[in-house]
């Protein structure tokens, strides 16, 4: 059983403990799916073809600058409107965020709400798929900031 840490890099790890502990589970479940797939499944080229296009676009949606960070904020503050995001995101220009928050919006990350008001305001939130995302995520966040030197 791996060791805990309680604090590295200013954040507290004491709240995700039970999901520390599942970690090396995790791991193995992960590596035997794996083992039985070599095993039990022929090479079959259109499979792995099919398997590598989604893995492309997963990684095409997260790896754009900002995006993790609209993810993060919008799993902090819940439903958020666009202002809110870009006083948080110092640096970000409103083209890029507008960019990345579209581009989220069609990978079905988030939704976005136009209120009826005046002047109109948009506000965003995640969708049940965008919060599964950060869900599954969070374990390899824990692991890699546990194990980071």
């Amino acid at each position: 059983m791996m060791k805990m840490k309680v604090e590295k890099n200013g954040i507290y790890f004491k709240q995700f403990k039970a999901l520390y502990e599942l970690i090396p589970e995790i791991q193995k479940i992960t590596k035997e799916c794996i083992y039985k797939e070599r095993v039990n499944l022929t090479h079959n080229i259109d499979r792995i073809t099919e398997e590598r296009k989604y893995l492309k676009q997963f990684f095409e949606i997260i790896q754009g600058k900002w995006t993790l960070d609209i993810i993060h904020i919008l799993n902090i503050l819940g439903e958020v409107y666009y202002n809110e995001i870009k006083r948080t995101l110092k640096g970000i220009s409103s083209r890029i965020l507008t960019d990345r928050l579209k581009s989220l919006e069609d990978s079905g990350f988030i939704t976005r709400r136009i209120h009826d008001t005046r002047p109109v305001h948009i506000s965003y939130k995640l969708t049940d798929y965008g919060e599964g995302f950060l869900l599954l995520s969070i374990p390899l966040v824990l692991y890699f900031l546990l194990y980071s030197e």
